[in-house]
């Protein structure tokens, strides 16, 4: 079946100069989806580092994920998702070799469809949505929701080191930083898109304008039209794929 994709992204507005640490890709010919969400960094003597090293793991990371599905394209399955997570895992380990603490980091999804179905992954904070049928499907579940609600408990520290990737912890979430540990909260999944219209994965800061609408307002096809409406709300990267 063939598949059309919309994507697109803006930076923040932050009013310091941090770039944009999303990523989009979108193949139609291979039917590859991939959208990260780099971890934002501490300013360094009252700077924002750039390059960002978010940005930077991002890229690799994505990277290393398209190859492989891209190598791997006439049978897939979830095995290979899971196997395109620990690739881009792997490579985020050796470029934060340097790193002692708060490793450099990202979030994302990642979505393959083959024929009628699709298989994906997820980790992190990031949304895929299925429409259709007069309905809107959240395939996703935010894994930062525990500890938004508890952050204040903790110092930002103890909320870097002692509680992301740590799955013994009650609030503790996922973060693609080439720890081990991250891949236990690497989130796979696959679901038929027979009765679905339109496929939609978004950053986080994307949310707070897509979270307030119905199934109706999705039918516009294109990417700009929901990153233009969506500038209002909040000052994070916003990023957007639309597959249909």
């Amino acid at each position: 079946m063939k598949y059309i994709s919309s994507c697109g992204t803006i930076k923040n507005t932050k009013t310091y100069d941090r770039p944009n640490e999303d990523y989009v890709l979108c193949d139609d010919e291979k039917n590859i989806y991939i959208l990260l969400d780099g971890v934002s960094r501490d300013k360094i003597n009252g700077k924002y580092p750039n390059p960002s090293p978010a940005r930077e793991v991002t890229e690799l990371f994505a990277k290393e994920v398209y190859d492989y599905l891209r190598g791997n394209c006439d049978s897939y399955n979830l095995e290979y998702i899971k196997k395109a997570f620990m690739k881009g895992n792997k490579a985020i380990a050796d470029y934060n070799a340097e790193y002692q603490v708060f490793l450099p980091g990202t979030v994302g999804i990642i979505c393959v469809a083959d024929k009628e179905k699709l298989y994906y992954g997820y980790i992190g904070d990031c949304y895929g949505r299925l429409i259709g049928n007069g309905e809107i499907k959240i395939f996703t579940e935010c894994q930062t929701e525990k500890i938004a609600a508890h952050k204040r408990e903790f110092s930002a520290g103890e909320i870097r080191n002692n509680i992301c990737n740590n799955p013994q912890h009650p609030y503790s979430y996922g973060v693609l930083t080439g720890q081990k540990e991250a891949m236990e909260f690497v989130m796979l999944g696959e679901c038929m898109l027979t009765n679905v219209d339109m496929m939609i994965l978004s950053s986080d800061g994307m949310e707070p304008y897509l979270s307030g609408l119905q199934c109706n307002d999705f039918e516009i096809k294109e990417a700009d039209y929901y990153l233009n409406n969506a500038v209002l709300y909040g000052e994070d990267d916003k990023t957007i794929i639309i597959v249909y």
